[in-house]
């Protein structure tokens, strides 16, 4: 299976070498006519890694990678969702937004030393990340928490 060229091995680099490939990696999600990034996102992009990184890294680190399961997906979806929603712009600009995020944390996080396992996760993770978070999304707009607080404990 090809590399993509938003993908990039980050394990054993110095420090400049490492930021040297993350600055690449974010060019590249940007260049990519897949997704409706742009230069102009290119900032955003570097900010919403150092948000979400650290948490997401969190996850991944707490997970076993022979049992990545459905609520570890949905873990690391609703982090970097958590972050972009408050931001202005369309719905699929802010899918791709925690769509690339996810996959660049992934990339340089998963503990999998097998790349071509490495990049079927990936891989498997862009093709059902888009539709998941339309669920999630679906459901949270569905969802009034104010009606269901109400109902359940109407002294509050």
């Amino acid at each position: 299976m090809p590399r993509s060229t938003n993908v990039v091995d980050f394990k054993s680099m110095d420090s400049d070498e490492e930021e040297t490939k993350h600055e690449k990696a974010l060019d590249n999600i940007v260049k990519d006519k897949k997704n409706p990034l742009s230069k102009k996102d290119r900032e955003l992009l570097e900010n919403l890694y150092r948000e979400v990184s650290a948490d997401i890294r969190a996850s991944i680190h707490n997970q076993s990678m022979d049992e990545l399961d459905f609520s570890f997906w949905l873990d690391i979806l609703s982090i970097a969702m958590t972050v972009v929603e408050n931001l202005h712009g369309d719905g699929k600009k802010k899918r791709h937004l925690v769509v690339e995020i996810v996959a660049l944390v992934l990339e340089e996080e998963l503990p999998i030393d097998n790349n071509e396992q490495k990049e079927k996760i990936i891989s498997s993770f862009r093709k059902l990340a888009p539709k998941a978070i339309d669920v999630i999304v679906f459901i949270t707009k569905k969802l009034n928490i104010g009606k269901i607080v109400s109902k359940c404990f109407p002294c509050c």
